[in-house]
């Protein structure tokens, strides 16, 4: 079996600096990179950077995926608009794993098949990050539905029970990113049907924004103009919280 390594980076927030994809390139002369996007196949050899270190730097999330059976989803989360004691409550070794980089939190998930995948679709792994992605803005908006997710990988159903976290509402429809990711990290339906029936079914909170100052339209309103790519993260955040 060829060896197959497969790493795409991706910039949620803005776009790369010229500087940005000069230095990228440095990496790898095979890497395919443009201002929102890097991406690096390796069929023998290695990765020569540090993948978080990268994500960290200038990226927003990162897929690694390998055929010998090792998957991995990270996103770069801004620290002042994460509650990171709700995060640590999901980390665990060698499945979600935080680490502090500047000013923002590296969230990794792992997962991995010790059979291995055997032959990988190049074409089809391409599209995976940009459906997953969107998790990433979940998570800001305290969604925390995939990291059990990525729990519940690691479990059998007979070993539910053994899980110590509270079964997290609204996981008896998952939304399409949630469904690929829980394909992605190959949950049995079997799984996904038994934690289900004990999920809690909530409907979303209203937000009304008028009950913001004047103080506060104007604060949002400012960014908005600015072009602040989080805004709309951060406006939600507040009204969550009136």
């Amino acid at each position: 079996m060829s060896e197959f390594q497969y790493y795409e980076f991706q910039k949620l927030d803005g776009q790369l600096s010229f500087q940005d994809i000069q230095e990228i390139k440095k990496l790898s002369s095979r890497v395919k990179v443009n201002r929102n996007q890097a991406i690096f196949v390796y069929h023998f050899g290695n990765f020569r950077g540090e993948p978080e270190n990268i994500l960290g730097s200038y990226f927003d999330a990162m897929l690694y995926l390998a055929n010998w059976g090792s998957k991995q989803l990270s996103f770069r989360l801004p620290k002042h608009l994460v509650d990171v004691k709700d995060l640590m409550a999901y980390e665990l070794d060698q499945i979600i794993e935080i680490e502090e980089i500047n000013d923002s939190l590296i969230l990794s998930l792992y997962y991995e098949n010790e059979e291995g995948f055997g032959w990988v679709n190049e074409d089809e792994v391409a599209t995976l990050l940009s459906n997953l992605s969107t998790l990433r803005k979940d998570i800001l908006m305290k969604d925390y539905r995939c990291l059990y997710l990525a729990w519940l990988a690691h479990f059998t159903v007979d070993g539910l029970d053994n899980i110590k976290l509270p079964i997290l509402a609204n996981l008896q429809e998952l939304s399409p990113e949630l469904s690929q990711f829980a394909e992605f990290f190959e949950i049995p339906e079997e799984m996904l049907n038994a934690i289900s029936s004990k999920s809690e079914s909530v409907k979303p909170q209203k937000l009304d924004i008028n009950t913001l100052s004047n103080e506060e339209m104007r604060y949002f309103l400012e960014k908005l103009v600015g072009g602040d790519p989080l805004v709309q993260i951060e406006l939600k955040q507040r009204l969550q919280k009136i």
